[in-house]
């Protein structure tokens, strides 16, 4: 693959105007003083704090997105770096160097009649959507005709290869279907048959909507609950989130990212209104998903049960953030109440119960500070050294300075609160077991020994020299 230069980068910057490019975006973009000023294309806001330089970069300096052309084109309209370096290049003029591997025209075909295969396998799923065996699940989950055609929702026939000579009959080749991961090839020589059988298909899609594999939900008996697609060309669990390219202009617009656990969870928000909702892939949350959620999002909200499960599953989810972590991003939680999900809390209760409770979130620290200081007294000098000791192995994975030194500062604060007694940041309970929107206490937490810094350097001074 073709390495770009900054020699080769630099040129197509300088070729092309950033301001012109943000106007395709942002049309009402004003000169004020030195720079260019609008609202930001990345969060809700009703004055600008959004500005671009004539020098060729931005930056919003309320949800602090920045970059150059080459980043704003990425974040507004997709694609990868090497994606939009060739096609700011082709408009600016510039010859790029040509690929040192010369392109492999088996393995082009073999991308794209994958692709196709997807596509064509989604839409015969849709067809079979009015199967008697997926009538009941749907009547309870009380999904309308609309949401079901926005997620292309459908259903895999009970049987070993009526996907398979579907696809086959419309002229897709044996090794597509087996490359796509729609058939698997039989062990005992009897020919390739479906992975995907009497289930309820989601299709999961990348950036640019085209389907890149499935998840399928069994109906009635049977392992496992939920199937993906394997780990093929097309699709990398670990590095997609469900209904990402159909939640990013919502995401843009609010400034907010939803993270729940399923993909009934994200689509029974998107029925009651709520559009910024992902689900990871049936698996933990990857280092990778985390970075993509960043990526539209500077604080992400994951939503979790309110078991000890849920507190678990919000401690593994802080751990991997840490080494990630930079100045401006950072990650929330919310916790449901007991034994419900999102879509039976909104049923129950109603959209605005739900909005109520992603509105006050626990904070990554609070989320650090529980785990740490879980069972332990920090009254007494072994509590105290103990939670010291959380503390600074937590500390430890944060890579940043800046950011290390913050975290630091802050769960060092909420030790000596907690050990002066101080109500040690119960916060209000809202379903959760660290209570959303958790907050210090309002004791002032200042130093034991107070006054201006001459009187603190006398004392100081006259500890160290008693005589």
């Amino acid at each position: 693959m073709a390495r770009y230069t900054p020699a080769i980068l630099e040129q197509i910057k300088l070729r092309l105007n950033l301001v012109d490019e943000v106007r395709r975006v942002v049309p009402d973009l004003k000169k004020k003083g030195k720079y260019w000023w609008a609202p930001c294309p990345f969060h809700s806001e009703k004055s600008p704090s959004f500005h671009v330089r004539d020098e060729g970069n931005y930056y919003c300096f309320g949800c602090g997105a920045h970059g150059d052309i080459f980043t704003f084109v990425m974040e507004t309209r997709g694609g990868t770096f090497m994606d939009v370096v060739k096609e700011l290049a082709a408009r600016a003029g510039v010859a790029l160097p040509v690929d040192d591997t010369p392109p492999d025209p088996k393995a082009r075909g073999r991308k794209e009649e994958g692709l196709k295969a997807l596509a064509r396998a989604a839409v015969f799923f849709q067809r079979n959507l009015g199967h008697e065996a997926v009538e009941p699940y749907l009547a309870k989950r009380g999904l309308g005709p609309a949401t079901l055609e926005t997620f292309e929702l459908g259903y895999s026939p009970d049987a070993w290869t009526e996907t398979r000579d579907a696809l086959l009959s419309e002229g897709f080749t044996p090794e597509a279907l087996r490359d796509t991961g729609l058939a698997l090839e039989s062990t005992k020589g009897k020919g390739d048959y479906d992975r995907f059988r009497g289930r309820l298909m989601f299709p999961i899609h990348n950036l640019r909507g085209e389907v890149v594999g499935f998840g399928g939900r069994v109906l009635g008996a049977g392992e496992p609950k939920y199937l993906n697609s394997p780990e093929t060309m097309f699709f990398s669990k670990s590095n997609l989130l469900f209904n990402l390219h159909r939640a990013r202009e919502a995401i843009k617009k609010s400034g907010q990212a939803l993270l729940v656990e399923g993909y009934m969870d994200v689509i029974g928000l998107w029925q009651a209104g709520i559009k910024t909702a992902l689900a990871p892939m049936g698996t933990s949350v990857t280092p990778e998903q985390i970075s993509l959620l960043w990526h539209h999002a500077a604080a992400p909200i994951i939503c979790l049960d309110g078991d000890s499960a849920g507190r678990s599953a919000a401690l593994r989810v802080a751990q991997k953030a840490l080494p990630l972590l930079e100045p401006g991003k950072t990650l929330s939680f919310v916790f449901l109440p007991d034994g419900e999900d999102p879509d039976s809390l909104i049923k129950k209760d109603g959209p605005t119960a739900f909005h109520r409770l992603i509105s006050t979130p626990t904070s990554l620290e609070d989320v650090l500070w529980q785990h740490a200081s879980q069972g332990q007294d920090v009254k007494t000098a072994n509590g105290r050294a103990v939670v010291e000791g959380n503390v600074n192995a937590l500390l430890s994975d944060i890579k940043n300075s800046t950011v290390k030194r913050a975290y630091s500062q802050v769960l060092r604060d909420k030790i000596f609160a907690a050990s002066r007694g101080a109500g040690s940041f119960k916060g209000k309970k809202a379903g959760g077991p660290l209570g959303q929107g958790s907050t210090t206490s309002t004791t002032d937490y200042r130093p034991a020994v107070l006054g201006d810094s001459s009187a603190m350097l006398l004392l100081a001074l006259g500890c160290r020299y008693p005589e």
